[in-house]
């Protein structure tokens, strides 16, 4: 029964404030981020105010299948929602479980900020994080919760580096609210004896996220669900290869001059092998650097646009007001 009640109280809860919102100025859509409890309360809003509502899914929906009240609440708002957008195939297909209809429903993956996430020289970006300059480098971001495989990557780093040889791991991120498991993840890599070889840097700001990417010769994620997660668009922007588990859209957005995708996400032994291939190969920087070019933000907040447009019936060059709605 947990959390059962939260799309509810959302709606409940900001009634009020968005009743004031459309006093200043009337509004002509709402656009909701995640299906449940966020797009239950937008569906519910969007009826109160007579306007239309998308909803985009970014990866809960899958997780929150053993949860069948929730995803029958989410379901519900699907169905209600004019229009829906997926960052992942894998949620589109979740998402018409739940009974959206397909016309209402689209794939819109992220896209990444190519201006703060750039290539740079390797030596210079080591050099700035005061990094050895010799030796090769594993990156890995993200919050230190158990859903993003840190605790992976730590139990076969021995074996990584008995094959590939001098290698160190640097593990970037802090707490979020799945948890923090930077206590359980430190005792690990002192009970494995690899205080030399793995490091728990903690949360750092984008421009420093870059340096570390550019220092880095790959980036892994080994997660055991995602959407559509930014972290890899921006390894590709700063030039550097991944190694990623198979979750969101990575299957279909991970080609082989980009890096490699491991397999399913509880199985270990194959993207410690994955860790092993890519560190043994040359990867064209410059052509990784490329390719995330073709997707930066400005052409997701286009493909964005046009279902807002489709969503409220607005040709692109005009708007409209909606002129009445509950006080």
């Amino acid at each position: 029964m947990r959390g059962v009640l939260h799309g509810v109280l959302l709606f409940l809860s900001s009634l009020a404030c968005v009743r004031r919102l459309w006093r200043e100025e009337p509004f002509d859509l709402i656009d909701a981020h995640f299906a449940y409890p966020e797009g239950f309360a937008a569906v519910l809003l969007g009826r109160w105010f007579r306007v239309p509502v998308v909803v985009t899914l970014r990866g809960t929906l899958i997780p929150m299948r053993s949860d069948r009240l929730r995803s029958a609440l989410a379901g519900w708002a699907l169905r209600r929602a004019d229009r829906i957008i997926a960052v992942s195939q894998p949620l589109a297909d979740r998402a018409l479980e739940l009974g959206a209809t397909p016309e209402r429903l689209t794939v819109i993956s992220n896209g990444v900020d190519v201006g703060r996430f750039q290539p740079l020289d390797r030596t210079e970006a080591r050099r700035r994080l005061g990094l050895p300059l010799e030796g090769r480098l594993v990156v890995s971001v993200g919050h230190l919760c158990r859903r993003k495989g840190f605790h992976h990557l730590i139990e076969h780093w021995p074996s990584v580096r008995g094959a590939v040889g001098a290698v160190s791991l640097a593990i970037i991120g802090g707490p979020g609210k799945e948890g923090d498991e930077a206590a359980a993840l430190a005792a690990q890599i002192a009970r494995q004896g690899l205080e030399d070889s793995v490091r728990l840097v903690g949360a750092r700001p984008p421009a420093e996220v870059m340096l570390w990417l550019n220092a880095a010769d790959l980036f892994v994620l080994a997660s055991s669900f995602e959407g559509s997660p930014n972290v890899v668009y921006e390894a590709w922007a700063c030039g550097c290869p991944v190694v990623v588990t198979e979750v969101g859209d990575l299957r279909q957005t991970v080609t082989a001059d980009l890096g490699l995708v491991s397999g399913p996400a509880d199985d270990t032994a194959a993207l410690r092998g994955a860790l092993v291939t890519a560190l043994g190969r040359d990867w064209d920087r410059a052509g990784i650097r490329r390719k995330a070019e073709a997707r930066p933000w400005t052409t997701v907040a286009d493909e964005v646009m046009a279902q807002w447009h489709a969503a409220s019936h607005i040709p692109s060059s005009e708007g409209t007001r909606h002129e009445t709605a509950p006080a």
